[in-house]
């Protein structure tokens, strides 16, 4: 019985321990900040945003391999509530995010099924979450979505799509909903 305890005890310390390391007790924090204008290389997806990585990790091969660009940033961009939407017609975008500088050679990527398009800047709902590994991306989900949308909400801010950026060389994922760019705008993305 000591035995099985033992062995109980220390299974628990160890998921605690990594429930910590992934951000589990992780404080977050909504505020709005005006975004800086951003360019986007980016695919489509449709279907279960927890596919989306292979989308992002294609995007940024293509960028390193053919556009000579490495791109510490990836994204994603969520459209739908997964609440509300079934699985199968979730509407995302995955992709990078490039400098200023990289922008032209990021253009040539379109003849290779990419699209790119640069996001004016704009007011947005922002949150931090630290990025640990894969895990973090979930338990962000389930700590910063519910505290970004009650703060929309409490500010009559319209639900806009959320980017995840995903700033590995910051070790944090920055979660965005630029409620000043329209509504159509996001849906022209998705064309």
């Amino acid at each position: 019985m000591r035995t099985v305890l033992i062995v109980l005890g220390a299974s628990l310390a160890l998921g605690l321990a990594a429930l910590w390391n992934f951000g589990a007790f992780s404080t977050v924090t909504v505020s709005e900040r005006t975004m800086p204008r951003a360019t986007i290389v980016y695919a489509k997806h449709i279907g279960d945003y927890g596919k989306i990585r292979s989308v992002i990790d294609s995007t940024y091969l293509t960028l390193l391999t053919k556009g000579k660009i490495a791109s510490p940033r990836g994204f994603g961009l969520y459209y739908d509530n997964p609440r509300e939407a079934p699985q199968e017609k979730l509407r995302s975008l995955g992709g990078c995010m490039v400098d200023s500088q990289d922008e032209s050679r990021a253009d040539s990527l379109k003849t290779r099924g990419y699209k790119t398009a640069h996001l004016p800047p704009a007011k947005a709902v922002y949150a931090e979450f630290p990025y640990k590994g894969p895990l973090s991306i979930l338990i962000g989900v389930v700590k910063v979505y519910p505290r970004m949308m009650k703060y929309a909400s409490e500010r009559k801010i319209d639900p806009r799509p959320v980017m995840e950026i995903y700033d590995l060389s910051r070790r944090r994922i920055e979660y965005v909903m630029a409620y000043e760019i329209p509504m159509a705008a996001y849906l022209d993305l998705l064309r």
